[in-house]
Protein backbone atom coordinates (compact mmCIF):
# COMPACT_ATOMS: atom_id res chain seq x y z
CA UNK A 1 0.00 0.00 0.00
CA UNK A 2 2.80 2.62 0.78
CA UNK A 3 4.13 1.74 -3.14
CA UNK A 4 0.82 3.59 -4.41
CA UNK A 5 1.01 6.56 -1.78
CA UNK A 6 4.72 6.99 -3.71
CA UNK A 7 2.82 6.70 -6.82
CA UNK A 8 0.08 8.70 -6.69
CA UNK A 9 2.17 11.19 -4.59
CA UNK A 10 4.75 11.34 -7.76
CA UNK A 11 2.33 12.20 -9.96
CA UNK A 12 0.70 14.83 -7.73
CA UNK A 13 4.37 16.78 -7.19
CA UNK A 14 5.14 16.23 -11.01
CA UNK A 15 1.33 17.95 -12.14
CA UNK A 16 2.00 20.45 -9.55
CA UNK A 17 5.42 21.33 -10.74
CA UNK A 18 4.19 20.93 -14.47
CA UNK A 19 0.90 23.63 -13.55
CA UNK A 20 3.93 26.38 -12.46
CA UNK A 21 6.32 25.66 -15.62
CA UNK A 22 4.77 24.91 -18.46
CA UNK A 23 3.91 28.10 -20.71
CA UNK A 24 0.11 27.11 -22.18
CA UNK A 25 -2.06 28.01 -19.74
CA UNK A 26 -4.28 25.63 -20.97
CA UNK A 27 -1.99 23.18 -20.91
CA UNK A 28 -1.54 24.49 -16.75
CA UNK A 29 -5.04 24.05 -16.30
CA UNK A 30 -5.44 21.00 -17.40
CA UNK A 31 -2.17 19.77 -15.28
CA UNK A 32 -3.74 21.44 -12.17
CA UNK A 33 -7.31 18.67 -12.82
CA UNK A 34 -4.76 16.41 -12.58
CA UNK A 35 -2.81 16.97 -9.76
CA UNK A 36 -6.00 17.38 -7.49
CA UNK A 37 -7.02 13.87 -8.85
CA UNK A 38 -4.03 12.71 -7.42
CA UNK A 39 -4.16 14.09 -4.23
CA UNK A 40 -7.90 12.46 -4.35
CA UNK A 41 -6.48 9.33 -5.35
CA UNK A 42 -4.16 9.59 -1.99
CA UNK A 43 -7.18 10.70 -0.18
CA UNK A 44 -9.12 7.67 -1.46
CA UNK A 45 -6.05 5.39 -0.17
CA UNK A 46 -6.04 6.98 3.07
CA UNK A 47 -9.76 5.89 3.50
CA UNK A 48 -11.14 9.48 3.87
CA UNK A 49 -13.71 8.14 0.82
CA UNK A 50 -15.73 12.15 1.68
CA UNK A 51 -13.00 14.05 1.50
CA UNK A 52 -11.93 12.54 -1.73
CA UNK A 53 -15.22 12.93 -3.38
CA UNK A 54 -15.01 16.57 -1.82
CA UNK A 55 -11.74 16.96 -3.76
CA UNK A 56 -13.14 16.13 -7.07
CA UNK A 57 -16.12 17.77 -6.94
CA UNK A 58 -15.05 21.46 -5.54
CA UNK A 59 -11.67 21.39 -6.80
CA UNK A 60 -11.66 19.21 -9.99
CA UNK A 61 -15.23 19.65 -11.04
CA UNK A 62 -16.02 23.75 -9.84
CA UNK A 63 -12.54 25.53 -9.62
CA UNK A 64 -9.99 24.04 -12.03
CA UNK A 65 -12.92 23.44 -15.20
CA UNK A 66 -13.60 27.01 -14.31
CA UNK A 67 -10.54 27.96 -14.62
CA UNK A 68 -9.90 26.02 -18.14
CA UNK A 69 -13.58 27.45 -18.92
CA UNK A 70 -12.13 30.97 -18.38
CA UNK A 71 -8.64 30.37 -20.30
CA UNK A 72 -9.95 28.72 -23.35
CA UNK A 73 -13.13 31.84 -23.46
CA UNK A 74 -11.26 34.45 -23.02
CA UNK A 75 -8.39 33.20 -25.78
CA UNK A 76 -5.67 33.96 -23.87
CA UNK A 77 -2.47 34.13 -25.95
CA UNK A 78 0.78 32.25 -24.57
CA UNK A 79 3.77 34.80 -24.54
CA UNK A 80 7.14 33.40 -24.17
CA UNK A 81 8.57 34.46 -21.45
CA UNK A 82 12.10 35.45 -20.26
CA UNK A 83 13.15 33.81 -16.82
CA UNK A 84 15.72 35.86 -15.09
CA UNK A 85 16.79 32.66 -12.46
CA UNK A 86 19.85 35.47 -11.35
CA UNK A 87 16.85 37.86 -10.49
CA UNK A 88 14.10 35.36 -8.93
CA UNK A 89 16.34 32.88 -7.85
CA UNK A 90 17.22 32.96 -5.06
CA UNK A 91 13.56 33.92 -3.83
CA UNK A 92 12.36 31.15 -5.25
CA UNK A 93 15.60 29.12 -3.36
CA UNK A 94 14.15 30.60 0.05
CA UNK A 95 10.31 29.61 -0.59
CA UNK A 96 11.32 25.94 -1.44
CA UNK A 97 13.64 25.74 1.96
CA UNK A 98 10.59 27.47 3.62
CA UNK A 99 8.22 24.60 2.09
CA UNK A 100 10.94 21.85 2.65
CA UNK A 101 11.78 22.76 6.23
CA UNK A 102 7.84 23.21 7.04
CA UNK A 103 7.40 19.58 5.84
CA UNK A 104 10.04 18.15 8.06
CA UNK A 105 9.15 19.86 11.48
CA UNK A 106 6.74 16.89 12.66
CA UNK A 107 10.17 14.57 12.34
CA UNK A 108 12.88 17.02 13.52
CA UNK A 109 10.49 17.19 17.32
CA UNK A 110 11.43 20.62 17.24
CA UNK A 111 7.35 21.24 17.00
CA UNK A 112 5.32 21.04 20.49
CA UNK A 113 3.67 17.59 21.13
CA UNK A 114 0.35 17.23 19.62
CA UNK A 115 -1.10 16.28 23.22
CA UNK A 116 -1.38 20.01 23.44
CA UNK A 117 -3.47 20.97 20.58
CA UNK A 118 -5.66 17.17 21.33
CA UNK A 119 -9.37 17.39 21.93
CA UNK A 120 -10.44 16.87 25.20
CA UNK A 121 -13.29 14.15 25.89
CA UNK A 122 -16.23 17.22 27.46
CA UNK A 123 -15.77 18.89 23.90
CA UNK A 124 -19.14 19.55 22.72
CA UNK A 125 -20.74 20.22 18.64
CA UNK A 126 -24.40 21.39 19.82
CA UNK A 127 -26.56 18.32 19.14
CA UNK A 128 -23.38 15.99 18.02
CA UNK A 129 -20.92 15.00 20.42
CA UNK A 130 -17.54 14.47 18.89
CA UNK A 131 -17.41 11.22 21.34
CA UNK A 132 -20.44 10.28 21.64
CA UNK A 133 -20.06 6.39 20.52
CA UNK A 134 -23.89 5.91 20.17
CA UNK A 135 -24.83 7.51 17.61
CA UNK A 136 -22.78 4.78 15.17
CA UNK A 137 -22.83 7.81 12.35
CA UNK A 138 -20.45 7.30 9.19
CA UNK A 139 -18.10 10.23 8.76
CA UNK A 140 -20.16 11.44 5.73
CA UNK A 141 -23.68 11.39 7.88
CA UNK A 142 -21.45 12.95 10.64
CA UNK A 143 -19.91 15.89 8.43
CA UNK A 144 -23.72 15.86 6.67
CA UNK A 145 -25.88 17.00 9.94
CA UNK A 146 -23.07 19.37 11.09
CA UNK A 147 -23.09 21.00 7.73
CA UNK A 148 -26.17 21.26 7.22
CA UNK A 149 -27.51 22.39 10.89
CA UNK A 150 -24.54 24.30 12.92
CA UNK A 151 -22.63 25.55 10.22
CA UNK A 152 -25.34 26.37 7.41
CA UNK A 153 -25.05 29.59 7.29
CA UNK A 154 -21.37 29.61 6.13
CA UNK A 155 -22.46 26.85 3.61
CA UNK A 156 -24.91 29.81 2.03
CA UNK A 157 -21.93 32.11 1.94
CA UNK A 158 -20.09 29.82 0.08
CA UNK A 159 -22.69 29.55 -2.37
CA UNK A 160 -23.29 33.05 -2.40
CA UNK A 161 -19.21 33.49 -3.52
CA UNK A 162 -19.62 30.99 -6.28
CA UNK A 163 -22.52 32.60 -7.72
CA UNK A 164 -20.78 35.66 -8.09
CA UNK A 165 -17.58 34.06 -9.05
CA UNK A 166 -20.14 32.75 -12.12
CA UNK A 167 -21.22 36.42 -12.89
CA UNK A 168 -17.83 37.84 -13.05
CA UNK A 169 -17.24 35.10 -15.30
CA UNK A 170 -20.28 35.58 -17.52
CA UNK A 171 -19.66 39.28 -17.73
CA UNK A 172 -15.92 38.74 -18.40
CA UNK A 173 -16.79 37.02 -21.76
CA UNK A 174 -20.19 39.49 -22.66
CA UNK A 175 -19.18 41.94 -25.34
CA UNK A 176 -22.09 44.21 -25.81
CA UNK A 177 -21.43 43.89 -29.74
CA UNK A 178 -21.91 40.62 -30.05
CA UNK A 179 -25.71 40.34 -30.04
CA UNK A 180 -25.99 39.00 -33.54
CA UNK A 181 -27.58 35.39 -34.19
CA UNK A 182 -25.06 33.59 -36.13
CA UNK A 183 -26.89 30.82 -37.88
CA UNK A 184 -25.45 27.83 -39.78
CA UNK A 185 -26.75 27.79 -43.71
CA UNK A 186 -25.54 24.66 -45.62
CA UNK A 187 -23.84 25.10 -48.58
Amino acid sequence: MDFIYVVFGFWMVFFSFAVITLVNPVHSAICLVCSFLNAALILFCLGADFLGFVFILVYVGAIAIFFLLVIMLLNVKHNPIKLNFIKYGPVAAFICFAFVFESLLPFINVVPTAEIFSFSDDINFGPLSVCDSSLHLSNIDLFGQLLYTKFFIFFLIVGLILLIALLGAVLLTYSPGSNKVHTITKS
